[in-house]
């Protein structure tokens, strides 16, 4: 029971996120746009937890990933983020 969590997509989101050579983010950032395309209803404190990171510093890389056009937040606070590749 069981198996990866996102199998054949999420590998493939996973791959297009490596792949954008435009992307001249800083590592954690790609890492938090891999989390949101995994999980696109992550919070901060839950990106915050995983990559052992403050919340405010979260802050920073998703302001940037949105300000570049590769997410956009959907909702509000209780809504998602969609991932845009």
């Amino acid at each position: 029971m069981g198996g990866l969590k996102g199998g054949q997509i999420g590998g493939q989101i996973e791959k297009t996120i490596d792949a954008i050579s435009e992307l001249t983010l800083r590592q954690k950032q790609k890492q938090v746009l891999k989390l949101i395309a995994e999980d696109n209803r992550i919070s901060r404190s839950g990106i915050a937890e995983v990559l052992h990171i403050n919340e405010s510093a979260i802050q920073k890389h998703l302001n940037n990933l949105k300000d570049a056009g590769y997410i956009e937040r959907q909702g509000g606070t209780r809504g998602y983020w969609e991932v845009k590749l």
